[in-house]
């Protein structure tokens, strides 16, 4: 079973519009998944270091800490994820070489291409 977690602030984009996007696409592989989430960077990293999960998908202007902190904090724990993804409708940030990009716009289409390529 895969699990993932998804931080992020806007509760209505997370619960409505991006688990349906993990959804679609893990039922298309065939994939069992389990779903945590955690509303800021905070909360995302102690949910990380408890449940330990496959996948992470942040977004990048969060409270507390946002989502390139937490992707900084992740890499540096035992436990690393097979793929990070970090969200934002900035098309100007720049992402080192583990964390995939994902622009809000089009978050159907680039969550699917990035996860057939882990």
């Amino acid at each position: 079973m895969l699990k993932i977690l998804i931080v992020d602030d806007d509760t209505f984009f997370a619960t409505q519009i991006l688990v349906k996007a993990v959804a679609k696409v893990l039922e298309l592989e065939s994939e069992e998944f389990d779903i945590t989430f955690a509303l800021d960077g905070v909360e995302g990293l102690q949910v990380f270091e408890k449940e330990k999960p496959d996948f992470v998908i942040t977004d990048y202007n969060m409270p507390n800490m946002t989502g390139d902190k937490l992707l900084q904090k992740i890499s540096e724990s035992q436990h690393q994820p097979r793929q990070s993804f970090l969200m934002s409708s900035d098309l100007g940030l720049d992402c080192n070489k583990n964390v995939r990009f994902i622009h809000k716009d089009k978050i159907f289409k680039i969550f699917f291409e990035q996860l057939k390529k882990v």
